[in-house]
């Protein structure tokens, strides 16, 4: 199946109340939930599959394990801009791209510092707000599992600055929701 079929399933009205809630509840990592945020991770499941997307929990967990990645690279004082960049088009977002690889099971710290030895990483520069660093990871990842595009293809779309301009408004919108206007933002500029 091609990427934008599978994407073009889950479309939906934006003035559903769904999408708000799906969003506070992609910053609050699983193991940090509390008897409330259970309630809402269920009532999120049932929208994802009454809008005929759904991801399982691994598919979830690295979601949240990317954000936090992302998250820790700017508490390391890594740029911003230069770390998802190397990030996005390096070897081991391809490997998280793949039907299965050794990365897929590695935490933040691991992965880190793959990325900080491939790339040649130096602290110093510009370093993002980490709500802003962990939507960002986290959307990039979910737009893999909705769309089967990979992550060099995301970037180009989508880089470092226009997630970081965005941020203010789009993290408050659904991860579907986000994805639809990043790209509509990408096809306006690019014709």
């Amino acid at each position: 199946m091609e990427a934008g079929a599978k994407y073009s399933k889950f479309s939906f009205q934006r003035n559903a109340f769904a999408p708000r809630i799906f969003a506070i509840w992609i910053l609050i990592p699983n193991s940090r939930l509390s008897g409330f945020e259970n309630s809402l991770k269920l009532c999120v499941v049932a929208f994802q599959r009454r809008n005929g997307l759904y991801m399982n929990e691994l598919q979830l967990k690295m979601c949240d394990i990317q954000g936090r990645l992302f998250e820790l690279s700017g508490a390391n004082g890594y740029d911003s801009v230069t770390f998802i960049k190397a990030f996005m088009t390096g070897e081991v977002a391809k490997g998280l791209d793949s039907k299965f690889n050794r990365m897929q099971w590695a935490g933040e710290e691991y992965l880190l510092a793959e990325i900080a030895d491939n790339a040649k990483l130096t602290k110093g520069g510009t370093v993002y707000d980490k709500e802003v660093l962990y939507w960002a990871g986290y959307l990039y990842r979910f737009w893999h599992f909705a769309t089967g595009e990979d992550s060099k293809e995301i970037y180009r779309q989508a880089p470092a600055e226009t997630m970081s301009r965005n941020w203010l408004i789009f993290h408050t919108l659904a991860p579907e929701v986000a994805i639809e206007d990043l790209k509509e933002i990408y096809r306006q500029r690019n014709g």
